[in-house]
């Protein structure tokens, strides 16, 4: 982490005007760890201030600034990219700068309205519920367009959060999630028949769109499976063991774990997307929060009772307690210390069930 970002949360612990001490606290393994953080953290110097405003995506950006304003007259759109500090930087670095995304914020305003994500009043244009939806969402304005689309090429299918998450790999922040991958021979190419014989066979077309090349598809499949596979509870070894390629193109747990949160984060915007636009094939709100909650921790859909035990399992706690055929917390509550001795280790036994 950056030392502003540090100081960013510090600065939470108090504020200025309201209370007159805040304490902010960095935890430290050793006395050297502690000198080094405080000296990281505390003592150097802050980062640059650097604007987040990406030239190349003026149409992102003009997206997320019209969900900040309700109506803004059609002429002065592109003044609230101009107007911000990324935008007075370009201007500073380049004199063809304003002009040029003048020009250019013409017709976006019109895609955005001709794809329904902006309508226009007399009071100037604004973003409708999908294009609030797509503006306050962590995907680009290219990659809602192209989820929009995709979701109607599917006409009436109904959706699941498992395919919302194949579609995410369509998506330009689904090709930017890493797994390793072997880019020579045909030994990825396995991934297509195992994901062929999970989805309909359009969800399967659907992932080789707009991927560069064979390789980018079957790494495609293969995210899918990888987090599939995890959230199913999958013992983390064979889910390793099954998509390592190679020595050299191993599947390690990071991995596994990794493509699944980045997911989990992508899926979020999807479904508020989805759900607002199709309203009637997109899957339910609950529906899509157990699959969330199933990436988060790697346990299936019979398993998430155990989230509410006073006691916090791992993952492999929570698949060996399946394992025996345990599916509620009545089920957990029966089985005598011994028989939950088998299943936990003894200081999670005792908190469960303390001796008299």
């Amino acid at each position: 982490m950056s030392a502003s970002d540090v100081r960013n949360m510090a600065g939470r612990a108090g504020r200025y005007g309201f209370q007159e001490i805040g304490r902010a606290i960095i935890l430290a393994n050793t006395p050297f760890d502690r000198a080094r953080l405080f000296h990281q953290y505390v003592m150097a110097p802050l980062e640059s201030v650097r604007s987040s405003f990406d030239v190349s995506n003026a149409s992102t950006w003009l997206l997320r600034l019209l969900r900040q304003v309700v109506r803004v007259p059609r002429a002065d759109a592109p003044s609230l990219l101009i107007n911000t500090f990324g935008g007075y930087v370009a201007a500073m670095q380049n004199p063809n700068f304003v002009p040029q995304l003048r020009a250019e914020v013409v017709g976006l305003v019109q895609r955005m309205l001709s794809a329904g994500l902006a309508d226009e009043t007399a009071d100037g244009i604004g973003l409708t519920l999908l294009g609030i939806a797509c503006g306050s969402s962590s995907l680009s304005f290219e990659s809602c367009l192209r989820l929009i689309e995709a979701i109607r090429r599917l006409g009436n299918l109904q959706l699941t959060p498992q395919i919302l998450l194949a579609l995410l790999q369509t998506l330009h922040e689904g090709d930017e999630i890493y797994v390793p991958t072997q880019r020579k021979g045909t030994a990825e190419g396995r991934w297509r028949n195992a994901l062929a014989a999970q989805f309909d066979p359009v969800i399967a077309n659907e992932l080789t769109r707009f991927a560069a090349d064979q390789f980018v598809y079957w790494a495609r499949c293969k995210k899918v499976l990888m987090a599939l596979a995890w959230a199913a509870g999958v013992p983390m070894e064979q889910i390793e063991q099954t998509y390592s390629i190679s020595l050299f193109f191993a599947v390690a747990a990071g991995d596994v774990r990794g493509n699944a949160e980045a997911a989990r984060f992508r899926l979020r915007s999807i479904f508020d997307i989805v759900s607002t636009a199709f309203p009637t094939t997109a899957p339910g709100a609950e529906q899509m929060d157990k699959f969330l909650t199933q990436l988060e921790f790697g346990i299936p859909e019979e398993g998430l009772f155990t989230l509410a035990l006073p006691v916090q399992l791992s993952r492999s706690e929570c698949v060996a307690i399946l394992q025996a055929g345990i599916t509620s917390v009545d089920g957990l509550e029966v089985l005598t210390r011994e028989e939950l001795a088998r299943l936990l280790p003894a200081e999670l036994v005792e908190r469960l069930r303390p001796e008299e």
